[in-house]
């Protein structure tokens, strides 16, 4: 009796001690599902500092550095697919751990990131705590090895498990490495790779962005139903930028000058943005804006002119697209009018052909109503513009001629149908896609393809190597297609102008469209 009372009370003793470990292991703020409680087999030292050892010598060190916040990385790498004792699955199922210091509304934590297959759980701990959790993770031997660079040293811990000895044993060494005074920063949401700073002055000026002083040091955010603005900001200057740098006569240390043009700038959110981008990179650059409501354009400029010295080359003028001349301050490249005598026909064809240099660098034009975007790519023509980027919106002058197809074909169909007459039928010319024009999102959206796919003709035609795109997500902006083209070192041959000028006519005869007003600008119909 005695026995059984004595077995009992070792394996309520025994379950105590799971029950007390499992708590303590889950006091150490382990990411979910990840317990110690099957590691009690393990005979190594205890949690907590002995006189000596390997372990113990590498804890010491790495607390050290920790509270001086010396500490630029640590890492625990190299994960075993199998140990020779019990391990919690979980555990297993870590490829590694990284941890670095985290800013939280001013107080300064260490977070320790659990990289899975498929997913990452971080957890933030006070300082004290770190070298405690770290060390039970190390004692379970499902690491290789524990690497913490400070500023001028690097600390390992090799990790060993021998087979068949059912305990964990170290190494430990410390070696010189190249000094360094940066450490990695502490803020929570680490800033990305942008090319506009969220902390631009411009952006709070244009009620883009404000500051948040919830903390000791003051953040800028956006504000709220800003953030895909700013989002569509960054990614209009990156792709400007990567423009920029593809033309040669643009990207030449030597030139310290550029001049951007930005037809129907708006609010001029994209503006301020490449003027602020490009200033960097060439000093003397001049950015025009041209709005052709007055009020908005007085507005924009004076915030301009309360920004300083950086944003003193950029300036907005009160005109429309048309008339743009008389506003700019930019010397305009006169074009002239000559004749392609290549055919011997009754009818002699026009081109446009500008002088060799350049008044225009850039030509930026983003949702230029319908034909203002026509309006803006001429201008950026007759310019010879090293550089032509538009982001059309609105197509009503395709589609009004789209809808009045339509309405022809309806009418035909009916008198047909309704006479039962096979010679009306065959009579009448049906557009090829009148069963798709029916609808009116389609011819939306055939009369938008149809638009662009006519502007970039006629860049082709006029010496531009042209792409047609979507620059962001449409969840940001359903108008987001853009127009990006570039100057060619060397303008096309007559043969392959005239193969380009007819698939212009091509086009146009196949959808039953009458007129395109860059076409027409251009004098290629």
């Amino acid at each position: 009796m005695n026995t059984v009372k004595n077995v009992l009370h070792r394996v309520g003793m025994f379950l105590l001690v799971l029950d007390c470990v499992c708590a303590w292991s889950q006091h150490l703020g382990l990411p979910k599902g990840v317990s110690l409680t099957r590691s009690w087999r393990l005979k190594s030292t205890s949690i907590g500092y002995t006189s000596s050892g390997p372990l113990n010598d590498f804890s010491k060190a790495l607390d050290n550095r920790l509270l001086q916040r010396d500490v630029n990385s640590l890492l625990l790498r190299s994960p075993r697919k199998a140990v020779n004792h019990p391990v919690p699955t979980n555990l297993m199922e870590i490829q590694h751990i990284k941890g670095r210091y985290v800013d939280l509304r001013g107080e300064t934590k260490y977070q320790l990131a659990y990289r899975y297959k498929t997913n990452e759980q971080v957890k933030n701990h006070e300082l004290k705590d770190v070298v405690r959790i770290v060390q039970a993770i190390i004692q379970t031997g499902t690491f290789k090895s524990a690497i913490f660079t400070a500023i001028e040293e690097q600390h390992e811990l090799a990790i060993k498990t021998p087979p068949g000895i059912n305990r964990v044993t170290y190494s430990y060494k410390v070696k010189k490495i190249p000094p360094s005074n940066e450490l990695e920063s502490f803020v929570h949401d680490r800033a990305k790779n942008t090319f506009i700073a969220v902390d631009a002055p411009f952006l709070e000026a244009l009620g883009i962005t404000y500051k948040d002083f919830g903390s000791k040091v003051p953040i800028s955010r956006p504000r709220i139903g800003m953030t895909h603005k700013l989002g569509q900001i960054q990614k209009f200057v990156e792709i400007l930028d990567g423009l920029v740098k593809s033309v040669p006569d643009l990207h030449v240390a030597t030139k310290t000058d550029l001049k951007i043009a930005d037809m129907g700038s708006g609010l001029a959110y994209l503006t301020f943005a490449v003027h602020a981008h490009f200033q960097k990179t060439f000093p003397q650059l001049r950015t025009v804006g041209v709005e052709r409501r007055a009020e908005l354009a007085h507005s924009t400029d004076s915030i301009a002119r309360k920004l300083g010295v950086e944003f003193d080359g950029l300036r907005f003028e009160s005109s429309s697209i048309g008339d743009a001349e008389q506003s700019l301050l930019l010397q305009k490249v006169v074009p002239r009018v000559v004749t392609d005598a290549t055919h011997e026909t009754d009818h002699t064809k026009e081109k446009i052909v500008s002088k060799s240099n350049s008044a225009l660098d850039v030509l930026m034009a983003l949702h230029a109503c319908d034909t203002a975007t026509d309006d803006a790519i001429f201008h950026g023509i007759t310019h010879n513009s090293s550089i032509i980027v538009v982001s059309p919106c609105c197509h009503k002058e395709v589609r009004r001629q789209l809808e009045s197809h339509n309405g022809q074909i309806t009418v035909l169909a009916t008198t047909a149908t309704d006479n039962n007459s096979e010679a009306n039928t065959n009579s009448c010319v049906v557009h090829p896609l009148s069963n798709v024009l029916i609808h009116g999102i389609y011819r939306e959206r055939h009369a938008e393809m149809l638009t662009d796919t006519l502007r970039a003709l006629c860049l082709e035609c006029s010496g531009y190597d042209t792409k047609i795109f979507e620059f962001v997500s449409g969840e940001h902006t359903a108008k987001n297609t853009m127009i990006a083209a570039t100057k060619r070192a060397s303008p096309l041959t007559v043969a392959k102008k005239e193969a380009v000028v007819k698939k212009i006519h091509d086009l146009m005869a196949c959808c039953g469209l009458r007129s395109q007003r860059l076409v027409s600008m251009l004098h290629l119909n």
